[in-house]
């Protein structure tokens, strides 16, 4: 009997100690301290309005708030605030899908989407037929993401989803490279409603955040009903805050499971345990297999570069690599330790969700302002800072230089354009009338091209509700520089963000030599994202055949004449 008490109390302090080892150690005074004072520094430095942050290490669940989450009433935030996560919240869809297919015996990664929706089609037949729930999560589909959809807030809704999928161009082959596509997720929260027959909304909340008790947990399209509570979205304008129109979060209202979820850190907190514990709710109990969850956090695609950058010396002073894109998680190695991590952006909002499984260690951060790379930064920086404390690493990285970083070991150029420098003064080299009108993408919408309400020589195109720019004309004919205005005016104009863009228009000879039609035109952006809109004539729709010289003379008239109804209506 002493024998067995004796082995019974080895085996037992044996197991305390790996669970000791396994969990992580807790947070100690001196850490929060260190912590409190690095973030205290990088937001006053990169003028950062709020701060939600929540982190996880053995049992203890340390959740903060920091800054004003509304300037103008000098509210502050704390661990109840409320902050949107943009793509953070991917891990929520591939969970929910981990927890459908643990539900349904018929299904797996590997299911084909055309099994689930026989009208399924995309760009050519191959991805139509092969394209499965492990493609949409990991992002190998190789096609277009589409952002300008939701961005727009007036092309692709959920009654016309799967009409326009079928529209978005190729960008690699089939599996090829990693392309990110916001689409295949909004394809996912429509999957899980056919396969579920609730809203994605009220699946989240029921299988995943009533269990874990995330109270705070609402969704982009319901954020007045927690207008006293959320921390106002900002940039910076001329030196000073000024607050984003929350319209330009809401586009993402109609797909929440893009990343339209908006959370407190201490509900987060409760995320990350989640998480951590394999999937275990607060009692202990299993909400999905942990084997499913697992997968979501492995690797499924490579990203470009990766599988060669581990031969790469390293970009900063410790290694770390993005090896590939799991399921709503990036697979990556920091300093040797193996991590998983996602950012998240809704314009304003910036936000990073980071785990390291093995030491049973976590943290998500997320900010509510400005707009630009002087959030992300600060959000790279503090994340590196933080992990090194709770790993107990050395940090790298301090006040001084996080303020300062990448540099000194990257440099990036000040990308920042005067306007009235690139633009072409000097008389139209086309009427501007020839380019109005209206043109339409069958994903994208609807946009117009117009004679701006503040001059009759400049240009102005709307697209969607909410999309809005200023045209300026190039050197080059029939090319003008676009700047947005209206609630996205903070895309070009803010100190810290510069985004510009390019519309080529296609002219059609309309009544003489020098007497033009716009019938189409391409929106591009420096990030190589383009969109072609189509004006709307039903014979820019006809197929391509091969004619004869009679039938060729007669498709030219009736082309003239089309585009002549067309014209006349314009001015009109």
């Amino acid at each position: 009997m002493t024998y067995v008490i004796r082995g019974r109390f080895w085996l037992e302090l044996a197991i305390a100690l790996v669970l000791c080892v396994l969990l992580g150690q807790p947070i100690t005074d001196d850490q929060i301290y260190d912590i409190d004072l690095m973030i205290e520094e990088t937001m006053k430095c990169r003028r950062i309005p709020a701060l939600s942050m929540a982190l996880m290490a053995g049992d203890d669940i340390l959740t903060r708030g920091y800054g004003l989450a509304d300037v103008e009433t000098g509210r502050e935030a704390d661990e109840n605030t409320v902050f949107c996560t943009g793509s953070v919240g991917k891990a929520f869809t591939s969970t929910l899908m981990a927890m459908i297919i643990d539900q349904h015996g018929n299904l797996s990664w590997d299911t084909k989407v055309q099994e689930l929706i026989p009208s399924f089609q995309l760009q050519d037949p191959l991805r139509s037929a092969e394209t499965t729930l492990r493609d949409l999560l990991a992002h190998r589909t190789g096609l277009q993401s589409g952002d300008l959809a939701f961005q727009s807030g007036g092309g692709v809704t959920k009654d016309n989803l799967l009409n326009g999928l079928r529209h978005l161009k190729e960008e690699t082959p089939f599996r090829g490279k990693f392309v990110y596509n916001n689409m295949m997720y909004a394809l996912l929260g429509y999957i899980a409603e056919l396969l579920e027959g609730k809203p994605f909304e009220t699946l989240l909340s029921e299988k995943i955040f009533q269990p874990l008790n995330m109270s705070s947990a609402v969704f982009v399209q319901n954020l007045e009903r927690y207008q006293e509570n959320l921390a106002r979205p900002y940039t910076l304008m001329g030196g000073h805050f000024e607050e984003v129109d929350l319209e330009t979060v809401k586009v993402v209202g109609d797909f929440p499971s893009t990343g339209g979820v908006c959370v407190s850190a201490n509900d987060m907190g409760q995320w990350l345990r989640f998480l951590l514990s394999g999937g275990r709710d607060m009692r202990g109990n299993y909400l999905v297999k942990e084997r499913l969850l697992r997968d979501t956090m492995a690797e499924h695609m490579v990203l470009y570069g990766g599988m060669f950058s581990r031969k790469l010396r390293p970009r900063f002073p410790v290694s770390e690599i993005n090896i590939a894109y799991g399921m709503g998680w990036i697979p990556s190695n920091y300093r040797g330790f193996s991590r998983v991590h996602h950012s998240g952006s809704l314009w304003s909002y910036t936000s990073h969700a980071w785990l390291f499984p093995n030491e049973k260690i976590g943290g998500f951060l997320a900010l509510n302002g400005p707009v630009g790379s002087g959030a992300s930064r600060a959000r790279e920086t503090m994340m590196a800072y933080i992990s090194d404390i709770l790993l107990g690493e050395e940090p790298w990285l301090n006040g001084t230089t996080g303020c300062e970083y990448p540099k000194p070991w990257e440099v990036y150029p000040e990308l920042r354009y005067n306007i009235s420098n690139i633009v072409y003064i000097g008389p139209p080299k086309r009427p501007l009338v020839s380019y109005t009108g209206s043109f339409h993408h069958p994903l994208y919408g609807k946009a117009v091209v117009e004679l701006s309400n503040s001059s009759s020589s400049q240009l102005r195109i709307l697209i969607g509700k909410v999309y809005s720019a200023q045209l300026y004309m190039l050197d080059a004919i029939d090319q003008f520089l676009l700047a947005f205005d209206g609630m996205y005016k903070f895309l070009t104009y803010s100190d810290d963000k510069q985004r510009i863009g390019s519309v080529v228009f296609n002219m059609t000879q309309a009544f003489g030599d020098d007497q033009y039609v716009a019938n189409s035109f391409v929106l591009g952006f420096l990030s190589g994202d383009q969109y072609d809109f189509h004006r709307d004539l039903s014979y820019y729709n006809l197929p391509s055949v091969e004619v004869n010289s009679s039938q060729r003379k007669s498709q030219h008239f009736l082309l003239l004449l089309t585009t002549f109804v067309v014209l006349i209506n314009d001015l009109w």
